[in-house]
């Protein structure tokens, strides 16, 4: 949310010196406030204000990137609830899901099929830009080995899907290069996992029941030092699903309540079950 200039003059250190090239401290706020002047201008100015006012000129919702090359992709980094208030900067990223259980030639049917993904709707082409590797298995080297071949053979930004900390560093150790988007972190494994996205510099998705629980647990997240965190519900009821993530983007950025100031991720197979060579 955008400071007043009687905001950001307390922030000043208010010594009046024209430095800056305004006459005083408050002018030099006003002007900040407009637009019109840099902070770097003010060369007294304290390394907390920088930060206070850096966090309050942020977008109120994060920018997450992920993959790697001409392949990556960004999500986030909203103003707006609807597209003609301003604008919308970054599409909602498409993924399909490749399942661990597969292996040796369907696997790589599987990539392939999805590699090549295109279909039209609304008169608009529409292709595939991610892929997600799912741990059905529960197995760490099944995981891993998938994981891996898909890094392999598609070029589209990857997701690892798994709530196993040990599943996920095994994967990452394989693929981290590509920098993929690491999901899920719960309550109980939040620590691991964010130890992992932080090591490898890999952003995280942090997964819980409730609005309240996400919220707690993307602080916790982001005091474990990770800054590029993606939301998702669990067990959730599509009309439940579609009525809290408009609560979500609404405290994000109508409220700008931080914890809950960043994208979210949807799987819809969860909502809607079928057999998983289908998602």
């Amino acid at each position: 949310m955008a400071l007043t200039g009687l905001e950001i003059f307390k922030l000043l250190p208010k010594t009046n010196c024209k430095k800056c090239g305004m006459p005083t401290c408050l002018a030099f706020a006003m002007q900040l406030a407009q637009k019109r002047a840099k902070l770097e201008d003010c060369p007294y100015v304290s390394e907390e204000a920088k930060e206070k006012l850096a966090a309050a000129a942020a977008p109120p919702m994060r920018k997450v990137a992920f993959g790697s090359g001409d392949n990556q992709v960004q999500v986030g980094q909203e103003t707006v609830m609807f597209r003609h208030e301003e604008k919308f900067y970054n599409p909602t990223v498409l993924a399909v899901t490749v399942s661990d259980k597969l292996a040796g030639e369907d696997l790589k049917k599987r990539i392939e099929s999805i590699n090549s993904l295109q279909f039209e709707r609304v008169g608009t082409k529409l292709s595939v830009d991610a892929i997600a590797v799912v741990n059905d298995s529960g197995s760490a080297d099944s995981f891993t080995q998938a994981a891996a071949t898909t890094n392999e053979l598609s070029n589209l930004a990857l997701i690892l899907v798994t709530e196993s900390a040990e599943s996920m560093a095994a994967s990452v150790e394989r693929c981290g290069d590509s920098s993929p988007l690491l999901a899920s972190a719960k309550a109980d494994t939040a620590k691991e996992m964010a130890k992992i996205a932080k090591e490898n510099n890999c952003p995280l998705v942090a997964k819980a029941e409730s609005i309240e629980a996400l919220s707690e647990l993307s602080e916790k997240i982001k005091a474990e030092g990770v800054r590029d965190i993606v939301l998702s519900l669990d067990a959730l009821s599509l009309r439940e699903q579609l009525y809290n993530l408009s609560r979500i983007r609404t405290l994000g950025l109508k409220k700008v309540f931080r914890p809950l100031g960043y994208p979210t991720l949807t799987r819809l197979s969860s909502l809607m079950p079928r057999d998983s060579s289908d998602e």
